[in-house]
């Protein structure tokens, strides 16, 4: 399988605190898996 293509360039740096959250969208184009970083919080 492809891995997703990050919208920017590079897959974002995780939340790792306890109780944090990272909001991830993704969507297919018909040949790609494209996914964006939305936020995140700690």
């Amino acid at each position: 399988a492809t891995p997703a293509r990050w919208m920017g360039g590079d897959a974002p740096t995780w939340q790792t605190a306890a109780g944090a959250f990272d909001l991830v969208v993704l969507t297919h184009d018909g040949t790609d898996l494209l996914a964006a970083h939305v936020g995140g919080l700690e």
